[in-house]
């Protein structure tokens, strides 16, 4: 975690929140398996940040990660979470857990699970791992 807000510090960024996809250990932290995997919790020992969630996603983001209630900010699809000038629509897409979402940055879709479907024009990234997306 020192690393990813060292990277920051030297790009004259800071952390002000983070924008969660879903409660799964590899996108949240938590434990997989039975192996720790850092991340929101580790982030909350060192900023105090609010953890952005789709409201279906606040129970098992709590039981996965650890999380409570006061680190969490509980959405609606179509709330719009500001990240500096930009803004990023938050959009209730379930299907892979209860409360997935996935963020549409400025007419771009963006999504941090593999897109099963793209039926009705639907989201659709070109990989999972890419921060650069595209809209169908």
């Amino acid at each position: 975690m020192a690393d990813l807000l060292g990277v920051l510090e030297a790009d004259g960024m800071r952390c002000t929140g983070v924008l969660v996809t879903h409660y799964h250990a590899d996108h949240l932290g938590g434990s997989l398996g039975g192996w720790p995997i850092e991340g929101a919790g580790a982030l909350l020992e060192r900023v105090d940040v609010p953890i952005h969630v789709q409201r279906d996603e606040v129970p098992w983001v709590k039981r996965a990660a650890g999380l409570q209630d006061a680190n969490l900010v509980a959405h609606e699809s179509g709330d719009v979470v500001p990240v500096g000038e930009v803004g990023v629509t938050l959009v209730h897409t379930p299907g892979h857990t209860p409360g997935s979402q996935c963020f549409l940055v400025e007419g771009d879709w963006c999504r941090g699970t593999p897109c099963s479907s793209t039926a009705a024009g639907g989201p659709t990234c070109r990989a999972a791992t890419r921060p650069r997306c595209t809209s169908r």
